[in-house]
């Protein structure tokens, strides 16, 4: 499946963005008056960066870094990973679990940004299909095997002879 054919993708065009020259400490505020985790960096309405919490606590708090000394383009990551809505979901966040990130900007053939995704929103995707899955294979399961059928018919047909011997 095509990450624009996912749901959860739908209504996440209103992503948070700011600029490299941004002061650290209004991208901070903002991403936490939004309660996101991450905002992507445009330079001329292309995407150059993204700046996330753990950005946050490596390149800033981890270095005893004052956030009132720093722009975004100081700490964010540069020319980050990112997906075309015609990408694999699949793939996508494959290539999210391999590199270790959890948001990936969606761009267009010239890095417009149109979207982001998060490991949450392909786990909010991915949940119900595993969750039809499991329940699907516990059904096959249960009706394959032969030893719980066993269990469950052994004392129906010892009563079920019993009475027809013994009464």
């Amino acid at each position: 499946m095509r990450i624009m054919d996912v749901p959860e993708f739908k209504d996440k065009t209103n992503v948070l963005t700011v600029e490299p020259e941004s002061p650290l400490e209004q991208a901070i505020s903002e991403m936490a008056g939004r309660n996101v985790g991450s905002a992507v960096v445009l330079k001329n309405g292309k995407v150059v960066g993204i700046f996330t919490e753990r950005d946050l606590l490596v390149k800033v708090v981890g270095k005893g870094k004052s956030i009132k000394d720093l722009v975004v383009a100081d700490v964010m990551t540069k020319n980050p990973h990112a997906a075309k809505l015609e990408d694999d979901v699949n793939e996508s966040l494959r290539r999210m679990s391999q590199g270790r990130f959890r948001h990936l900007p969606i761009v267009d053939n010239d890095k417009n940004l149109v979207g982001l995704l998060s490991q949450g929103d392909f786990v909010a995707y991915t949940w119900s299909d595993l969750m039809s899955r499991v329940g699907h294979h516990t059904k096959l399961s249960f009706l394959t095997n032969s030893q719980l059928w066993l269990l469950i018919l052994g004392p129906v047909a010892y009563i079920i002879l019993a009475k027809i011997l013994f009464f």
